[in-house]
């Protein structure tokens, strides 16, 4: 992620550390706007548009559910088997970057919160030892949970405590491994 889209994301949690990999952030071409043209939208088409997404009422539990299922067998697979560097992380990063940036579109801003502490530390760390799988997990663990008990605010104690919880791990993990 370059230093311009990293800016604008506000969920870098391991600032001082040096980044190993960047989970790319890549801002789509504008298409719409290319067809539009520079004139904009009719505001009464945004407001239609924002009325649908609010009301829209698509579960996102099955949806979640195969991205954690994802994660799932990766983390396996990495016990299992072994994956060199880079697939492993590509294998990890995927289903998390997917679970961050669909848990806000679903009004579940805590998946999108403890998806991006776990991207955030893939990125900061140089390789997937025993203790950083174990990290990872507890990352999935929280998902799971939240998933589980259709957590859908960021506000509550519970979320704190658990994104707490799982910042201090990943703290403790650097500490134990500068």
């Amino acid at each position: 992620m370059n230093d311009k889209n990293r800016q604008h994301d506000k969920t870098v949690y391991f600032e001082g550390y040096e980044r190993h990999r960047d989970a790319e952030l890549i801002t789509p071409p504008h298409e719409i706007k290319k067809k539009v043209g520079s004139g904009g939208i009719d505001p009464k088409l945004i407001k239609k548009a924002e009325q649908h997404i609010k009301q829209d009422k698509t579960n996102f539990t099955p949806i979640a559910e195969t991205y954690l299922q994802m994660l799932e067998d990766s983390c396996a697979k990495l016990q299992d088997q072994g994956l060199d560097d880079d697939d492993a992380f590509e294998a990890l990063l995927f289903p998390l970057v997917q679970l961050k940036s669909q848990g806000g579109m679903f009004k579940y801003p805590l998946i999108t919160e403890i998806s991006s502490r776990a991207i955030n530390f893939l990125e900061v760390i140089k390789a997937l030892d025993d203790d950083a799988y174990d990290i990872i997990s507890a990352h999935k663990m929280a998902l799971k949970a939240v998933i589980n008990k259709d957590i859908k605010g960021n506000d509550s104690t519970e979320g704190a405590a658990l994104t707490q919880a799982l910042q201090d791990a990943c703290i403790r993990y650097f500490k134990a491994h500068s």
